[in-house]
């Protein structure tokens, strides 16, 4: 598969955080900056999707919360991809997260790699709601397919150094693949936040 110019830009932009010091990374997680760095990524198609999902991903400063606002716009994204694909979707739209995604990955419609990095969004997910006092700078940030690399060359002595690195990649990240993803599923373009 060719990358795209999109996935390149990204890529750009991974590079670029992994070589950031420890204060340009606590300024964009705390909101200054993140909007402008990825702006240019972002698909003009989605209106209602891409205000709500922009501000509700630049506006958490809490991993936690974060996390489980990434799970739920994919659980919605899921949702409305099954709805598509499927004549009897109402036998499969109440399963776990889980469940859809080895469904959609044995039906081919979801590729290894989006779905490897689900099941490792919904991982952590897991992790941060199971566990009450799951520490952010655990995660391991290099399962996802396109930070293997990147993640590897930086680690921070200082937990808090380590928590807000993971939480910039999480943020970029869940752009990343709203941004790769709409261009294979259109019904993302399509999605009604308010149902």
């Amino acid at each position: 598969m060719v990358a795209s110019l999109n996935e390149e830009r990204f890529q750009e932009m991974f590079d670029q955080i992994s070589k950031m010091n420890v204060k340009t990374i606590k300024k964009l997680v705390d909101g200054r900056g993140m909007y402008e760095m990825i702006s240019f990524m972002i698909p003009a198609k989605t209106k209602a999707l891409n205000k709500r999902y922009i501000k509700d991903l630049f506006e958490i400063q809490d991993t936690r919360t974060l996390i489980l606002i990434l799970h739920l716009y994919w659980e919605h994204i899921i949702n409305a991809i099954i709805k598509e694909e499927f004549k009897h979707y109402n036998e499969i739209i109440d399963f776990r997260f889980y469940q859809k995604l080895k469904i959609l990955k044995a039906s081919n419609i979801l590729d290894n790699e989006l779905f490897g990095d689900l099941i490792c969004l919904n991982e952590i997910r897991n992790k941060f709601v199971h566990k009450l006092n799951y520490d952010a700078s655990l995660i391991d940030m290099s399962k996802f397919s396109k930070l293997k690399d990147i993640y590897k060359k930086k680690k921070y002595k200082q937990k808090n150094n380590q928590r807000r690195y993971n939480h910039l990649l999480l943020m970029a990240y869940g752009q990343y693949l709203l941004m790769i993803y709409s261009e294979t599923f259109p019904v993302i373009y399509r999605l009604d936040l308010e149902a």
